[in-house]
C-alpha cells in the first residue's frame, strides 16, 4: 500500500472527505493532523495497547477505534458519572477495559475538584489569575482512587503500551512522572499529552519540564497539535506528540 492510498484509507475510516486540489506537489512536507500521524507512526504494529488518560465521555477511544480496530484500549476515568457516561458507550468493546481511577504520580485516594463544565476536573488547584485563561469553576469536591502508569502496568501485567494519551487537566506532568519506569525502559512507543502554556493550574508543568522529562528518557519531539489560543492570540495550551528514539 502506497503512502497516498494509506492516507486515503485513514481519512475513509475517520469520514473526512478526501481533499482535492489543483495546486501541483511542490515538495514541502506533509502536515499530518495527529490521527494521521499516529496511523502512520504506529503501521503494521499488532496487538496494540493504547492508555488514554483523561478518557472523559469515550470520545479519543472511540476514535481510537477507529484508526487501530484491533487495539486493548485501556480507558481512565476518575469522576464516577463520567465514567458511567464513558463505560456505557464502549459496553459492546470487549476490547475497552474502562476504569474508574485517576492516574498521576502516587498510589491512593486523593481530593479531585469537579467542574461546573464537563471539562476542567482535576486534582489541582487553580492559579492566581486562572480565570484569565480558563473557565474554572469548580463545584465540588469528591475523593476519588489513584494510581500510577507504573503501578497500574506491574499490578495488570501490561508490558507495553503504543500509545499512551494524556489529557489530565494540568496533571498530565504528574502521569508521565508516575510512568518513569515504562519510559525509562523504553516500554511505551509514543507519548500523546496535553501541555498548558498559561498558568492555569498550580503544579501544571511548564514546557521545558515536558521537554527535559522526555528528552531524559529518549524520547523525541515529533510534532506539535491541536494549538489553541486566547482572544488576543496567546498560545494557550497544545499536545505534543512524542516518540521513543529506538522506535521508529
Amino acid at each position: 500500500m502506497t503512502l497516498k492510498q494509506f492516507r486515503n484509507e485513514l481519512r475513509s475510516r475517520l469520514g473526512l472527505k478526501k481533499k482535492t486540489s489543483k495546486r501541483k506537489d511542490s515538495g514541502a512536507p506533509v502536515r499530518r493532523s495527529p490521527d494521521e500521524a499516529l496511523a502512520m507512526l504506529l503501521a503494521g504494529q499488532t496487538d496494540l495497547t493504547i492508555f488514554d488518560v483523561g478518557a472523559n465521555q469515550g470520545q479519543s477511544a472511540t476514535k481510537f477505534r477507529k484508526i487501530f480496530p484491533g487495539a486493548k484500549i485501556y480507558a481512565f476515568e476518575p469522576l464516577p458519572s463520567t465514567f458511567e457516561v464513558m463505560r456505557e458507550a464502549h459496553a459492546a468493546d470487549r476490547l475497552v477495559v474502562p476504569e474508574n481511577l485517576a492516574l498521576g504520580s502516587e498510589v491512593g485516594t486523593i481530593d479531585f475538584n469537579v467542574n461546573v463544565h464537563d471539562y476542567n476536573h482535576t486534582f489541582l488547584t487553580p492559579a492566581a489569575g486562572a480565570e484569565k485563561w480558563a473557565d474554572i469553576k469548580h463545584v465540588d469536591r469528591i475523593k476519588v482512587p489513584i494510581s500510577t502508569v507504573d503501578a497500574y502496568c506491574e499490578d495488570h501485567g501490561v508490558k507495553r503500551i503504543n500509545l499512551l494519551k494524556v489529557d489530565a487537566e494540568g496533571a498530565d506532568i504528574f502521569v508521565l512522572n508516575g510512568a518513569k519506569n515504562m519510559l525509562r525502559k523504553q516500554s511505551v512507543d509514543i507519548v500523546y499529552t496535553e501541555i498548558i502554556l498559561n498558568n492555569i493550574f498550580d503544579g501544571q508543568g511548564t514546557l521545558y519540564e515536558f521537554l527535559a522529562l522526555m528528552a531524559e528518557y529518549g524520547y523525541f519531539l515529533y510534532d506539535f497539535f491541536d494549538q489553541r489560543h486566547t482572544a488576543d492570540g496567546r498560545l494557550n495550551l497544545t499536545n505534543g506528540l512524542f516518540v521513543r528514539n529506538t522506535a521508529f
